[in-house]
């Protein structure tokens, strides 16, 4: 199920980090290819951490997070890098962006970091602050 609650970040639910992506058209084309990869693996990263917790198969954790799967996919679609891809295309990109998620949550000190927030969250009621997750990372 996807994370639909209010947060202590102004119109976040759930995304909470989603309307900080990177977007700066003018970066080379290899540096903006890496964002769309960055941003695609923070907004697979739920997906991820779903299918490490529940030992699930990633995408099929991902189409359990339908609101994160369309933030994926409209990202992808407003992508100028994407503009005329096939669609084979745009899924490759997102299935790179799921697996760095995916890849990177199997590193112990970055799950640690995951799992420490976790845990202050559901004790505060679902929310934290910037100051106390970076408090938290400290």
């Amino acid at each position: 199920m996807d994370i639909n609650v209010g947060s202590s970040v102004p119109g976040a639910f759930g995304n909470a980090g989603v309307g900080k992506l990177v977007h700066d058209y003018t970066f080379p084309e290899e540096e903006q290819r890496l964002d769309l990869l960055r941003n695609i693996a923070i907004i697979c990263a739920g997906a991820a951490a779903d299918a490490r917790t529940m030992n699930r198969n990633i995408n099929e954790a991902l189409e359990n997070q339908p609101g994160d799967l369309a933030v994926a996919k409209a990202e992808l679609a407003a992508s100028p890098l994407l503009a005329g891809a096939e669609s084979e295309e745009i899924n490759f990109v997102l299935q790179t962006g799921l697996a760095n998620a995916e890849r990177l949550l199997a590193e112990p000190d970055i799950w640690d970091a995951v799992v420490k927030i976790a845990q202050a969250c559901l004790a505060n009621d679902g929310k934290l602050s910037k100051e106390e997750i970076e408090a938290l990372l400290t």
